[in-house]
């Protein structure tokens, strides 16, 4: 017997263990790996996608309910959050009277941090930049670019022309990174 923490591919491995489960209960994959679900007889489904050890599952609550006994089952204890929750970065909320669903970005976007460049360090623009500056950069464009893909518009464009730069960046590329930055929380802070 091995546990799976502090593993390199324990998400991995979570991950696996819970697709062979849905897998085993009926749910089928779609065109994404990540995503599942299940049809019920009566018309109704179940779908939810992974992401490491985070679920997100909807459907009916009668349906929701014995799923979760089920992976209870198999797994112990899940912790559950429904009504308002944050997934993968985004912040969902549902409305328990008209059961609309609003999604956010605003925390995730506003938690990007702008990378500090000394004023010394400003001063050597065509520098490249160092190992740690490098997964700075490398970072806020995967940041970005998560809420390009959730949002799109002009900030779609930017970040891509930014990921571009990001194989070998310089000291000017950390401070037009840190534009986006600026960028992006005007954006968020806009919403």
């Amino acid at each position: 017997l091995r546990a799976v923490y502090r593993l390199v591919d324990a998400p991995l491995r979570w991950w696996a263990t819970f697709v062979k489960i849905l897998l085993n209960l009926g749910f089928e994959r779609l065109m994404n790996p990540c995503l599942l679900v299940k049809f019920y007889a009566d018309g109704t489904r179940v779908r939810t996608g992974l992401h490491v050890d985070d679920s997100q599952v909807v459907g009916n609550q009668t349906n929701l309910r014995a799923l979760q006994k089920l992976v209870e089952e198999q797994l112990g204890s899940l912790t559950v959050q429904q009504g308002e929750y944050a997934h993968t970065g985004l912040e969902l909320y549902q409305d328990p009277k008209t059961k609309s669903i609003k999604v956010s970005l605003v925390k995730y976007t506003l938690a990007i941090e702008f990378i500090e460049v000394t004023p010394a360090r400003r001063k050597e623009t065509k520098s490249a930049c160092t190992k740690e500056e490098h997964g700075m950069v490398r970072s806020r464009l995967g940041s970005g670019g998560w809420v390009a893909w959730n949002v799109g518009g002009d900030i779609s464009v930017d970040v891509a022309q930014l990921q571009q730069i990001a194989h070998a960046p310089t000291v000017a590329d950390l401070l037009v990174v840190n534009e986006l930055v600026g960028k992006l929380h005007r954006y968020a802070r806009e919403r």
